[in-house]
């Protein structure tokens, strides 16, 4: 078992969104770690744990990765750099925002959009009824492939229903049948109260970063999340001792 993501255990702190902007706010600024390494971390033991999976015949080594414009995003653009590094066979990437101008994205986000750019292999924008499409047809072919699709739209950062757009990418990867694998919570599952927020993007796996999210275990959450990991990605202890503590043992499993 990895050291870095594993099953959550009793002790394993309990955070709402707002709590873990706060921590994440406290590492930064308390204790020097910068936000681009706690991306590269997240993203790496979300890597980590795919490569997993797959030398467990789980999985095939195929990927896309969805990235949304927020730091769920950031953490996806290092999953995809990390398979191909790996030697996985395709990983697409495909990004719901145009990538320019680069100066509204989180400074996070925007260098791991350079990272990608140098590397030449910038993700391919997504947006609107192509992007719709573009993602029907990718998610099929992984579908058939045995790979998986990496959902790093939103996270925790999801406020509103999904509509429009973005709603159909959603659907339309859903009704694909690739696994799904979630970044700290399934896209559409509200991160504190476990309500679908207009529609969700059921995952078979799904690896939370550094604390567990209330909505995991509540309302929708246990029927999206599938096999659920919490992942170590270098917030220190004194940032974390103040939350409560997971003691329902009927974590998703």
């Amino acid at each position: 078992m990895s050291v870095f993501s594993r099953p959550p255990r009793p002790d394993d702190p309990v955070a709402t969104a707002e709590q873990m902007r706060a921590v994440d706010a406290r590492a930064i600024g308390a204790f020097g770690v910068p936000g681009a390494v706690l991306m590269e971390s997240a993203g790496r033991a979300c890597a980590e744990r795919l490569e997993r999976l797959a030398a467990e015949g789980r999985i095939a080594r195929e990927a896309l990765v969805l990235c949304g414009p927020g730091n769920n995003g950031g953490d996806g653009l290092v999953i995809a750099r990390t398979l191909r590094a790996l030697g996985w066979g395709t990983v697409d990437a495909l990004f719901t925002a145009d990538l320019e101008p680069r100066a509204r994205f989180g400074d996070d986000l925007a260098l791991q959009l350079s990272i990608a750019e140098a590397l030449g292999a910038s993700p391919l924008p997504c947006v609107g009824a192509q992007g719709v499409d573009a993602a029907a047809e990718r998610s099929a072919r992984i579908a058939a492939a045995g790979g998986v699709v990496v959902d790093a739209l939103f996270g925790t950062g999801l406020a509103r229903p999904l509509e429009g757009a973005l709603a159909a990418l959603v659907e339309a990867v859903a009704a694909s049948g690739a696994a799904v694998f979630a970044i700290d919570v399934p896209s559409g599952l509200d991160a504190d109260t476990g309500e679908v927020l207009g529609t969700a993007l059921p995952a078979r796996f799904t690896t939370t970063l550094a604390g567990l999210k209330p909505g995991l275990f509540t309302g929708r959450g246990p029927k999206l999340v599938g096999e659920l990991e919490i992942a170590e990605i270098g917030i220190p202890p004194a940032c974390l001792a103040h939350l409560p503590r997971l003691q329902d043992r009927r974590a998703p499993r």
